[in-house]
C-alpha cells in the first residue's frame, strides 16, 4: 500500500481566511467553547477566464505562529477548541505589543523583532480566537506514538532533537539540508517563510510554497484521479491529482517518501520533521507512518 493522504481545497481556502479577514472567514467561536460548527459554505470565489475557480494569489500564513496558536493544544486548554473573551484579550495585547516591536531598521531572520498588522489580524480573524490547529482528538494532543514507532524516534538522527551529536552529512534531515520539510509538513505554518503562492492554467494548479517545495498538480475528471504512479515509485511531496467536486478543489496525494530518520542512507530516509514549532516541542520532530489518523482544520 502506498501512503496516501486526501487534502480538500478546504487547506486552499483557509489559507485566505488565516490571511485576510474580509474574505471567506474561519469558522466563528461557537457558544459551547468546546465544539466546531461546520465550515461555511456559502462563500462563492471568482472564477478563471476558462471557468474554474480562481484560487490565484499569494496567502501568507504566518499569522498562527505569531499568535502562538500551535498544531498541538497546550494542555492547559483541555477540550476547549476556542479561547474565552479574557483569553482572546490577552492574545490581542501580545499581539500589539509584537507589533510596536517592529522596526524597519532591524529586518532580517536573525535581527527581526516584532510583526506587522498581527494585532489588527486578531481584532478581525475568527481563527485567532482558536486554542491549535488540531481539532480532532477533541482533546487537540497527537496520538502517542506506538511502541515501534517510539523506538525509531529515539534512534532518528535530526538537527531538531536536543543533545545529539553529529559525525556526517548523513547525520541529519533533509529539513536540516534544505531539501524539503517534506510532506505533509510543507503545508502548514512554521517559524518563517509562511507564504503559498497559487497559480492555476487550464488543466493544472501550482502550489508554490516558501520554504523549499512546489506542487504541480493536473487536474483530472474525478474518475481518473486515482492513476497515479507504481507503487514503487516515491517523491518528497508525494503525488497529487487533484478534481472539482462543486466549489471544492480535491487533492489526493500518494507515494509520499516513506522510510524513517534512523539509516544513514539519505536518500532512502523519509521526509523531514512534522512541525517542530507548530507542535511546540521537540517530540513532534519525526512522522513515523504509525500514527493513527487525524484531523485539522482551518
Amino acid at each position: 500500500m502506498t501512503p496516501r493522504l486526501i487534502l480538500a481545497a478546504s487547506v486552499l481556502a483557509a489559507a485566505a481566511s488565516l490571511a485576510v479577514a474580509p474574505v471567506a472567514h474561519a469558522q466563528k467561536p461557537a457558544a459551547d467553547l468546546k465544539s466546531l460548527a461546520p465550515t461555511p459554505t456559502d462563500y462563492t470565489p471568482a472564477k478563471t477566464p476558462w471557468g474554474d475557480w480562481d484560487f490565484t494569489g499569494t496567502w501568507p500564513y504566518d499569522n498562527p505562529p505569531q499568535a502562538h496558536i500551535l498544531f498541538q493544544r497546550p494542555k492547559g486548554y483541555g477540550d476547549r477548541l476556542w479561547l474565552t473573551p479574557e483569553e482572546h484579550d490577552k492574545r490581542l495585547k501580545n499581539a500589539g505589543g509584537s507589533d510596536k516591536a517592529y522596526s524597519r531598521e532591524n529586518v532580517g531572520l536573525t535581527i527581526q523583532a516584532g510583526t506587522q498588522g498581527l494585532a489588527d489580524w486578531v481584532k478581525t480573524s475568527n481563527f485567532s480566537w482558536r486554542t491549535s490547529l488540531l481539532v480532532s482528538p477533541q482533546n487537540g494532543q497527537l496520538p502517542p506514538l506506538t511502541p515501534h514507532a517510539e523506538e525509531l524516534f529515539k534512534a532518528g538522527r535530526s538537527g531538531w532533537v536536543p543533545k545529539q551529536s553529529f559525525d556526517w552529512v548523513d547525520d541529519f534531515d533533509t529539513w536540516d539540508r534544505c531539501i524539503t520539510r517534506g510532506f505533509p509538513a510543507s503545508m502548514f505554518p512554521n517559524r518563517y517563510n509562511n507564504a503559498l503562492h497559487i497559480s492555476q492554467s487550464p488543466g493544472f494548479i501550482v502550489l508554490n510554497l516558501e520554504i523549499l517545495a512546489t506542487r504541480i498538480i493536473p487536474i483530472v475528471k474525478k474518475e481518473d484521479v486515482n492513476r497515479h504512479w507504481p507503487a514503487t515509485l516515491e517523491a518528497w511531496m508525494g503525488d497529487s491529482r487533484a478534481y472539482w467536486d462543486g466549489k471544492t478543489l480535491v487533492i489526493d496525494t500518494t507515494n509520499i517518501k516513506s522510510g524513517d530518520s534512523v539509516t544513514h542512507d539519505p536518500a532512502g530516509r523519509a521526509a523531514s520533521p512534522v512541525i517542530v514549532t507548530m507542535i511546540g516541542g521537540y517530540r513532534a520532530t519525526r512522522s513515523p507512518p504509525a500514527r493513527r489518523p487525524i484531523r485539522s482544520s482551518g
